[in-house]
Parts: structure tokens; sequence; C-alpha cells
């Protein structure tokens, strides 16, 4: 997945979507739930990107084109296999994601739910609880969440 990072981060979203869609398929046949996290997480993450969004076109010809409204899915779903182990940061993190794929999505209600949740995943963390919420909280702000 490091690498499918690197290539996203290159403006090469084809090849980091492959190699991401391969994990996913291995992690599926492995019932591996922090690994489903994970590459749920990267797939979120690469579906927002402007390396991805840039190349929409050619995704749409494939069938394959994922806007962010399903990218703030993928965070949901990584979010849930995380809380399935028990990894509440990652799954707070996930759900912050989530947040801000929403917000590309102009879905304000979801992307406060959204951040909503992660604080209160973040209570669970016994550690790293405070740039967590920092983070959370400049996003709420920035939106004007109650």
């Amino acid at each position: 997945m490091a690498y499918a990072q690197q290539l996203k981060d290159a403006g090469r979203p084809i090849p980091a979507h492959k190699l991401l869609l391969e994990s996913l398929s291995i992690y599926e046949s492995n019932q591996d739930l922090s690994g489903l996290g994970s590459v749920y997480l990267a797939l979120g993450n690469l579906y927002k990107s402007n390396s991805y969004q840039s190349n929409a076109d050619i995704f749409k010809k494939w069938n394959e084109y994922k806007s962010y409204k399903d990218s703030a899915s993928y965070f949901e779903l990584s979010a849930e296999s995380f809380l399935k182990v028990g990894d509440f940061l990652m799954a707070g993190m996930a759900k912050t994601e989530a947040g801000d794929a929403y917000s590309l999505a102009n879905e304000l209600t979801s992307q406060c739910s959204a951040y909503t949740e992660a604080e209160e995943l973040n209570k669970k963390v016994t550690s790293n609880t405070d740039l967590l919420s920092k983070r959370i909280q400049a996003f709420r702000n920035s939106i004007r969440c109650n």
C-alpha cells in the first residue's frame, strides 16, 4: 500500500488503483480486518486525491469512477473495520477523513456527523488524543458545526 501511495502522490492514480484493488482482494480473502481498514483508508484517500479526480474521465470511461461521496463511503468502511478490531485511533482517523470527503462532496450534515463520531471515538483512545482532537475541532470550527 505504501507504493500505491507513492504512485498516487506522483500523479499515477491508475497503477495505484490497481495495486489497492489487489490488496483489497488479498485482505478480503484472508479476512484481515485491520488490513481491510487500511486498504479502505487508502482507497478513500485515492478517490479524493487531485491525481485521481484529474483523471476522472479515464475512470468514467472504464465505469470505475468514484466520487468524493464514494471516497467518504470507503472511509466509513475503514472505520467499521477498525472498530471491529478495537482500534479506536484508526477508526477516529477514518471518520475524520470521511468528514473531509463529505466536505468535498458538499454534504454538510454528513460531514458534521462524521466529525462528531470521530470526536467520540477519540475519547476512547489513550494516546495521541490531543493531536486528533485539535485536528477534528479545527475542521468542525472551519465549517461551523455545532
